[in-house]
């Protein structure tokens, strides 16, 4: 059964001889080896221990290949060795990896405590991944929009978009107010198609007061009437009723005021006429009938006569001889006018009187026995000289007013 284990009929027995290498106790549980092993040499493989101690040490040779160091939990190896030859690009100085940033260096260019990482900036602007997008120095995708950009047409913040040409069925419709039963254009298309004509037809009319229909087809036509406004007149008085459209208290208006003084009368036709009291006013024995005729008449008189008015009389100095003191005519018409030495009792306080350039101004008479250089100016202003003192102490100027 092997070296260094007896049987006697029924019981097994260890033989404890040096030779015996498989086992030195046997008990119900199984074969042990009780006794103390002082064998200092560890054969298992190479560059490991075994003291007198139990203890195991590593032997850091460059031949030690199995182990380097022994602890309680377990056998550990401890490589001086610098170069990682796993991949290219990553060097290992004593325990710490650094990366090669070299052209050359295709598997990692930063290690941190929690993996490896690619940091550096890539210049290249060419992006090769598909026809038509293109990656600038400054990160950013373009699309290329040529007939041969396939791949994409347009690079967002959020993506990469195509735009092909789609047919409408293949377009949806963001119907946000429900207006459409599906969502699709080519769908909605076909609604519209299908619906039901809303287009209004008017029909003028002139029966009545009504003057348009509103029709369409699976509504009641609705008439369209005018406003009404009344307006008529009482040919007996004269008077004018109003009722606007709004079917309000009808207004009246009086064609003829009914004041006492008024000799405005009621036309047979309701309008306003002037019936003139008969006069003669020009004297001439035939009574004038109209407006007309009285006007006519009465322009004969004021148009010349009635314009010619004397002015109050004055006293003129000519007690010495010489140029006499300038004498204002208008100032001394406006005097005597403004303020009457005696008028009736109910007549007015002042006689209405001309501005001076509303004048004209005449000199009819003077004696030219005692005045010489006598003139007048447009302001009413006459100048005289006295070349003889009157022997009564008497003499005349005649002046008279025209209004223009």
């Amino acid at each position: 059964a092997g070296g260094g284990l007896d049987l006697t009929g029924t019981v097994f027995s260890a033989d404890v001889s040096s030779t015996a290498g498989n086992a030195l106790t046997i008990d119900a549980n199984g074969l042990y080896v009780p006794d103390t092993d002082n064998d200092t040499q560890y054969t298992a493989g190479n560059g490991l221990n075994l003291d007198g101690s139990n203890e195991f040490t590593a032997v850091a040779s460059p031949d030690a290949n199995n182990a380097l160091d022994v602890r309680a939990n377990g056998i550990y190896a401890t490589d001086t060795d610098t170069q990682y030859t796993a991949g290219g690009g990553l060097d290992l100085t004593g325990t710490v990896f650094s990366a090669d940033v070299s052209s050359t260096a295709g598997n990692a260019l930063t290690i941190d405590a929690n993996g490896l990482y690619v940091s550096d900036t890539d210049n290249d602007t060419q992006y090769t991944a598909g026809n038509g997008l293109n990656l600038d120095g400054s990160n950013e995708f373009t699309a290329v929009a040529s007939p041969d950009a396939n791949n994409a047409l347009d690079v967002r913040a959020n993506g990469i978009y195509a735009t092909d040409d789609q047919n409408a069925g293949e377009v949806s419709v963001a119907d946000t107010g429900n207006n459409f039963t599906t969502d699709t254009v080519e769908a909605a298309l076909a609604e519209l198609a299908g619906a039901t004509d809303d287009d209004v037809s008017i029909t003028n009319t002139v029966t009545g007061n009504r003057i348009a229909t509103i029709s369409e087809t699976g509504i009641t036509p609705v008439d369209i009437n005018e406003t009404v406004t009344s307006l008529s007149q009482d040919t007996s008085t004269g008077v004018i009723s109003y009722a606007d459209e709004d079917g309000g208290t009808p207004e009246t208006a009086n064609v003829v005021s009914t004041d006492v003084n008024n000799e405005l009368s009621v036309g047979a036709d309701g309008g306003a006429s002037f019936e003139m009291a008969d006069i003669d006013v020009d004297g001439d024995g035939t009574d004038e009938e109209t407006v007309n005729d009285a006007v006519s008449d009465i322009t004969k008189i004021t148009s010349k006569a009635g314009r010619i008015f004397y002015p109050p009389s004055i006293a003129i100095p000519a007690s010495s001889l010489g140029p006499g003191t300038p004498i204002n005519l208008h100032a001394e018409y406006v005097a005597q006018y403004g303020s009457p030495a005696v008028s009736n009792p109910s007549a007015p306080s002042s006689i209405p009187t001309y501005a001076a350039n509303e004048l004209n101004y005449y000199i009819t008479f003077y004696d030219t026995n005692v005045f010489s250089g006598v003139s007048v100016s447009d302001a009413g202003i006459m100048n005289f000289t006295v070349d003889n003192i009157p022997a009564d102490y008497n003499s005349l100027i005649n002046v008279v007013f025209v209004v223009k």
